[in-house]
């Protein structure tokens, strides 16, 4: 087959009162998010941080129903924030349900260890208690916001480094290297040891840790902030001085778009979706204690629809990575368990309770027989396409004009293999929002039917379904986005905490 240059219509979405616009911002600043029954009109909060923290939200829940000026550079691209009630039609309260204050002392402490590992352990832990010591049925929060010291974000990461002069004595009575020889199987003769050695075990990650310690919580849901954001919205000025940041108007659409999905709205839907279709995304991670002879690594999925509900399955961690060709792989029997899970939750979604005649499988390597022939049993009544997707880096296209490649073109190279770039020129914003030249994604129908123009304009649309943000779209689908982050949020903690639920758990809880 030649190859074929096309370029894909802009996927719609819909709005409230069934109004349509590719644009989120416009869809929402005219219409609103979607008429629905389970529509929020009010928002409970809760809110743990410092002192500081905890006055900067009080103001930015004040700044944020009021009218925010956008960013005047000449594009669609930045409008006006109304005001979150204005928008959403939903209310949040000046003075949130919970505040919880956190000791700035406590913190700055923890968080200064000289070890990582049990630093970000203790620093988590401040926090996680706070939380868990108010959850009160009677006062019930639908969104907890953490709000952080740029600090914690600072030294809160894997390779971040305390200066010296800084640094606290660590109270750990082992070194990394001699936890990992205990952790492998080498257990020391004493028990303070063997004890200390399991802060190891969790990930040095403050933000991927929080959200996993609290996944056993039923009904929490997150929401971390850095202070310097809300210094940002509040001013209503952006500071290169400190860090890099949207414009105020900007932060006001992300911040309320997501806490309006975090707290059961749907801001939009996919308008043109085909019936009866479900897309999973496969998520892999190596826990960070595996070793050369057994790289143990968990297994998720991320179910969408088209209204955007997104449902995380965690699957039994195993031995899925294979060291000679750098690629995860699930067993027959795993791939089968898998997608039965899938296709029970989506029956018990649907309204006539029937399996999806479609399921739309996207990863990042390639599936082998095997495991087409787990989800093929998994889903007996349903058709199943697999699908690679991965981002190019060595390949692009140039347009004979000024601006770059038009978001949408696609390049057809076989009836199974092509190129689609989701990032480039935005006709309707009049700009590219983006630095490089953009690059493409490689898609790949590795098993199944299904026609490849069918499936790059289902990719396209899956762009569209990030609530994180309130942007025109994103350069990956939804199903691959936060694949990354969903699996690092599952590996955060000790494989014996991280065992697959039978029952899925809302996406929104992983973002």
């Amino acid at each position: 087959m030649n190859q074929n240059l096309l370029f894909l219509d802009e996927p719609q979405l819909e709005f409230g009162w069934q109004q349509r616009s590719a644009n989120p911002k416009a869809g929402l600043y005219f219409f609103g998010p979607l008429a629905e029954r389970t529509r929020p009109r009010h928002i409970k909060i809760g809110v743990v941080g410092t002192k500081s923290g905890l006055a900067l939200f009080k103001h930015w829940s004040r700044a944020m129903n009021a009218y925010i000026e956008p960013l005047l550079d000449g594009s669609l691209n930045h409008v006006p924030f109304p005001g979150f009630e204005s928008v959403f039609e939903s209310s949040i309260n000046e003075d949130t349900e919970i505040q919880v204050e956190i000791s700035q002392a406590k913190l700055a402490s923890a968080i200064r260890s000289g070890k990582r590992h049990e630093a970000i352990k203790d620093a988590v832990s401040l926090f996680e208690e706070a939380i868990q010591k108010n959850l009160d049925e009677d006062a019930s929060v639908d969104v907890w916001f953490v709000v952080i010291p740029d600090e914690i974000y600072r030294y809160g990461r894997p390779k971040s480094v305390i200066p010296k002069d800084e640094a606290a004595r660590s109270s750990l009575s082992v070194s990394h290297r001699r936890a990992k020889e205990i952790l492998a199987g080498a257990p020391s003769l004493f028990d303070e040891e063997n004890r200390d050695a399991e802060v190891f075990l969790f990930e040095p990650n403050f933000h991927h840790q929080l959200k996993a310690r609290l996944l056993s919580t039923k009904g929490v849901v997150l929401q971390i902030l850095r202070e310097s954001t809300l210094e940002t919205l509040i001013s209503r000025e952006v500071s290169s001085a400190r860090r890099r940041l949207q414009d105020p108007a900007s932060i006001a659409w992300n911040l309320s778009t997501t806490l309006f999905f975090k707290g059961g709205g749907h801001p939009w839907r996919l308008a043109d979706v085909r019936p009866r279709v479900c897309y999973i995304g496969l998520v892999f991670k190596l826990f960070p204690d595996s070793n050369d002879t057994g790289r143990k690594a968990c297994c998720g999925a991320q179910m969408f629809l088209s209204g955007g509900d997104g449902l995380v399955f965690r699957g039994t961690p195993g031995n899925y990575f294979n060291p000679v060709t750098k690629e995860f792989h699930l067993s027959e029997t795993e791939a089968r368990s898998l997608v039965e899970r899938v296709v029970k939750a989506y029956c018990e979604r649907d309204a006539d309770g029937r399996p999806p005649d479609e399921l739309f499988i996207h990863g990042r390597t390639r599936f082998d027989a095997s495991e087409y022939t787990g989800f093929v049993q998994g889903a007996p009544h349903t058709k199943i396409t697999t699908i690679r997707i991965s981002e190019r880096n060595d390949f692009r296209l140039y347009a004979p004009r000024d601006t770059p490649v038009l978001r949408g073109t696609a390049l057809q190279t076989d009836e199974r293999r092509g190129f689609l770039w989701t990032k480039g020129f935005i006709p309707e914003l009049g700009t590219y929002p983006g630095r490089e030249v953009p690059r493409p994604l490689s898609i790949e129908i590795v098993r199944g039917d299904t026609d490849l123009q069918t499936v790059m304009r289902d990719v396209l649309m899956l762009t569209k379904l990030n609530f994180n943000a309130c942007i025109y779209a994103d350069g990956s689908p939804v199903t691959l986005r936060f694949a990354d982050a969903i699996g690092e949020i599952i590996t955060a903690v000790p494989e014996s905490r991280s065992m697959g639920a039978d029952a899925p758990e809302p996406f929104k809880r992983y973002i």
